[in-house]
């Protein structure tokens, strides 16, 4: 259920094949490609035939679709039908699976114009619910930094860690059952930085956040997918970029605080999308491109 809040202090509760509905009513006469970015975050199965049918009868239910003499209207709470006719045409859009404390979260966040959509999967217990907010992009990436957990320490002169990321996903696989010393030392051996490996280390000790930031940015060819990984503990937080080919293996680990991780994903979800197909740049992994 998507659970909306309206400039007149209005609540909208819609399922997600409501939402579905709606979303193809207003923008599509169909949905559109199936690596959409949105409705991956939604579900495939929300997006059948018969699905959006019950959603259409639900919305008819609830007295949000009207029948008229010139035929159906929607009535929705005033800015609705902007959130909603911004998402499938919106030129990127960012998804965000994480763990904070005992928590875990699935959110997808896009630019409408002059405003950030932030929509979130509730927990487990809720899977078809969702709530939807609003807001300017500087409040939005804050309010993201502070559910992850974001560190605001700095990390003084730590460089960049390079290795290789299957070697880097089997060790924190293996993490929960070495001591720190242990895996101090196994990730010096795969990053070569004695310093760097101490600090990250001890993140990955005491982290109390990690988790997958996507970035989709529609292309002339399709959807391009940037992959980012975050870890944060109260010391330090790092930001972890991977390639998304599967025949590539490097990862570069990037020492981040909280204020430089806001600046980037605001400026990320904000900037002009460069049709070229501009892409995350090697030389400066912290960057979101």
């Amino acid at each position: 259920m998507f659970i909306t809040n309206s400039a007149r202090k209005r609540t909208l509760s819609l399922e997600g094949k409501e939402w579905a509905f709606l979303v193809q009513r207003l923008g599509m006469k169909s949905w559109p490609e199936a690596d959409h970015p949105f409705a991956a975050f939604l579900g495939q199965e929300e997006l059948l035939g018969k699905t959006l049918e019950e959603g259409r009868d639900l919305l008819r239910s609830k007295g949000y679709l009207v029948s008229r003499p010139s035929g159906e209207e929607l009535e929705l709470p005033p800015g609705m039908k902007k959130e909603l006719n911004a998402v499938l045409p919106a030129v990127k859009g960012c998804r965000l699976t994480y763990h904070s404390g005992q928590q875990s979260y699935d959110e997808y966040c896009y630019y409408a114009g002059d405003y950030v959509v932030r929509m979130e999967r509730l927990p487990r217990k809720h899977s078809d619910k969702y709530s939807l907010k609003r807001g300017g992009a500087r409040q939005i990436c804050a309010r993201l930094a502070d559910k992850m957990k974001w560190s605001t320490r700095t990390s003084g002169e730590l460089p960049a860690l390079l290795m290789s990321r299957k070697q880097f996903e089997a060790l924190l696989s293996e993490a929960p059952k070495l001591d720190l010393n242990t895996l101090t030392d196994r990730l010096a051996g795969i990053t070569d930085d004695a310093e760097g490996s101490i600090a990250l280390a001890r993140c990955i000790w005491t982290r109390i956040a990690y988790g997958d930031i996507q970035c989709f940015t529609r292309q002339q060819g399709g959807w391009e997918r940037q992959h980012i990984q975050f870890m944060n503990s109260e010391h330090t937080s790092w930001l972890i970029r991977s390639s998304t080919k599967h025949d590539e293996d490097w990862m570069i680990a990037t020492p981040t605080p909280r204020q430089a991780f806001q600046e980037m994903l605001q400026q990320w979800l904000c900037q002009p999308v460069d049709r070229t197909g501009a892409s995350l740049p090697h030389d400066d992994p912290s960057r979101f491109g």
